[in-house]
């Protein structure tokens, strides 16, 4: 059996393969480059591990296609660049990550497109923003950081009934809800976050649901219904964007997500028993509020007990007095770090204002309700008693 046959098909742990690729038949290669046979000749265009990770977020997801991409933000930018056409008009839903926003800005300068803000993903203020311009609805399962929940059924609903594609943000909240499966087109992954959950790789994922028919108000993908159907978007994602931009997700990139996917499930399922347990111990100092949408007077429970099973995910935002106040706290702590990543196993806290919306203009901080004495905390699986005990010495 020869080494690389081997290596393939016999590794507990499949091997990462890299770059480019060769062929002893030139015939075939050509079939290759038409599409006319399965194959891979060169990484920026496919490669095996990658593959392998893209089936992978697929099935999670429940889609039929996934692209990987090089990072979280690449993701959203191919996906916002296939819908970006001159007088497009995107509906983005508060709890939106900073650096989404910065994202739709500078697309809104570059490409013709605008974008509305709006406070809350309810379908009944997103349907009195809906206009003929109106190309998608963006939303994240569980914004990050205001922490709400959409109503994923209604919201699907209305959208399908103007034919304008539902896009989900789904990196908090993997195995906890899959959007597709509730009548979102499109769902976005950083991969940095949960799904390897070391915090150690950047990279992103794109899940095609296939459940969408492209028509002409949609002058990107449209072309490509008669070749591609229903995944049009996919193989204009693909082919014309990330391939010919090269925001390729790295074949070792891939290999270290598919390393860390396979515990998602038993962290996924600690952190967010860790995150209730903190948010209800923290809940009785007076000195802090607690945001967590997974308590029963929380403004976004019925949501989250009808989509998520009840479970709110592993973020908590707390609003102490004011910025010196939360600060101090943060200085105060041992075991949880100062970071801006989430969904890593160590708990993770970072103070929103002074970093990821620093340079987010006033007026949209007003309707992210984003405050200089916030504190968002992505809570991890250490102990769950080590855990209070760093949080209320550093309160006190």
């Amino acid at each position: 059996m020869h080494i690389e046959t081997f290596l393939v098909n016999r590794a507990v742990e499949g091997p990462s393969l890299q770059t480019a690729y060769f062929y002893t038949e030139p015939e075939k290669l050509e079939q290759i480059f038409k599409g006319k046979a399965p194959g891979f000749f060169y990484s920026r265009v496919a490669n095996p591990t990658v593959a392998a990770l893209e089936e992978k977020i697929a099935r999670l997801e429940g889609g039929i296609m996934a692209t990987a991409t090089s990072s979280g933000m690449a993701a959203l930018t191919l996906t916002f660049m296939a819908f970006a056409q001159p007088g497009a008009e995107f509906l983005v839903c508060a709890g939106l990550f900073g650096g989404t926003l910065n994202l739709l800005r500078s697309l809104a300068k570059t490409c013709g497109l605008t974008y509305k803000l709006l406070p809350s993903p309810d379908p009944g203020l997103i349907e009195k923003h809906l206009t003929p311009r109106t190309r998608l609805v963006f939303v994240e399962s569980i914004g990050n950081p205001t922490l709400k929940v959409p109503d994923f059924a209604g919201l699907a609903s209305l959208l399908k009934a103007h034919r304008i594609p539902l896009v989900v943000d789904n990196t908090v909240a993997p195995l906890l809800v899959k959007p597709l499966s509730l009548g979102a087109n499109i769902v976005i992954h950083s991969l940095s976050k949960y799904i390897s959950g070391q915090g150690t790789v950047i990279g992103g994922c794109i899940v095609d649901g296939g459940n969408f028919e492209w028509d002409e108000r949609f002058q990107n993908l449209y072309p490509l219904v008669r070749e591609a159907g229903p995944l049009a978007f996919s193989a204009y994602v693909k082919k014309e964007l990330a391939t010919d931009i090269g925001m390729c997700l790295s074949p070792f990139a891939a290999w270290q997500v598919l390393i860390g996917s396979e515990t998602l499930a038993l962290r996924m399922e600690r952190m967010v028993e860790n995150a209730r347990e903190l948010a209800r111990y923290l809940k009785s100092f007076a000195a802090i509020k607690v945001n967590y949408p997974g308590f029963e007077d929380s403004p976004e429970w019925q949501n989250c007990h009808k989509y998520l099973g009840g479970k709110g995910g592993n973020l908590i935002v707390l609003s102490f007095k004011d910025k010196e106040t939360a600060f101090n706290f943060i200085k105060k702590l041992n075991i949880a770090r100062l970071a801006t990543n989430i969904g890593d196993v160590r708990t993770l806290v970072c103070h929103l204002d002074s970093t990821i919306y620093q340079k987010i203009p006033p007026d949209e901080k007003k309707i992210l309700n984003i405050t200089d004495s916030q504190v968002r905390v992505s809570v991890g699986i250490e102990n769950i008693e080590d855990l209070k005990e760093d949080f209320v010495k550093s309160i006190k």
